[in-house]
């Protein structure tokens, strides 16, 4: 993995925020792709008939729930398969 140099003139707190902020972005996008893949195990659990989908459930409300305490809306594809799973 290759490193990326941030620099800034000045100021180094503006270095370390940038590299706060990289980071927290990243995190978000795990966060995302997590409950993408959680959506997408849980219509493929509908699909078979598999019975035991409480744990990809759970998966999802903790993930949602993590946004919401990051006050982080979700993105809206993601926002309209949550209203879906909630209607279904």
């Amino acid at each position: 993995m290759f490193k990326q140099q941030i620099s800034f003139v000045g100021d180094p707190g503006l270095a370390r925020q940038a590299i706060v902020a990289k980071i927290e972005n990243r995190e978000l996008g795990k966060m995302r792709q997590n409950l993408h893949n959680n959506l997408a195990k849980l219509d493929k659990a509908k699909r078979i008939g598999r019975r035991n989908i409480v744990p990809i459930l759970k998966n999802i409300i903790t993930t949602v729930k993590r946004f919401r305490e990051l006050n982080v809306p979700l993105p809206n594809n993601l926002q309209r398969q949550c209203s879906q799973l909630i209607i279904s």
